[in-house]
């Protein structure tokens, strides 16, 4: 299944949806009338580029931060201009908040 097939049905489910993507996911045509079906209300830009994730124990090559990640936010009815802001975490929670911690 695709993403814009995952968006639509995760808002017949749910009153509101939200995928991390990249930011290039507001080219096309195509998903600007995704995000006026599905009620995008918001977009929040990570500012600084998020670190790629590895898989826990992963001893080879770790990914680099080479792009710009976005939250998009969908709500069910949403109707009117959409919000469009930067996400800023200070330096000492950006770790806590992307990676998994281990218990």
């Amino acid at each position: 299944m695709s993403l814009p097939l995952h968006v639509t049905a995760g808002m017949s489910l749910l009153p509101k949806f939200v995928v991390l993507q990249r930011i290039q996911w507001l080219e096309t045509r195509k998903r600007a009338e995704l995000f006026a079906e599905c009620g995008l209300a918001r977009v929040w830009v990570h500012s600084d580029r998020v670190p790629r994730m590895n898989k826990i124990g992963w001893t080879g090559k770790q990914a680099s931060a080479s792009m710009v990640l976005c939250w998009f936010v969908f709500e069910r009815g949403h109707i009117g201009a959409r919000t469009f802001d930067f996400l800023t975490l200070p330096k000492s929670r950006r770790a806590a908040c992307l990676w998994p911690q281990r218990n």
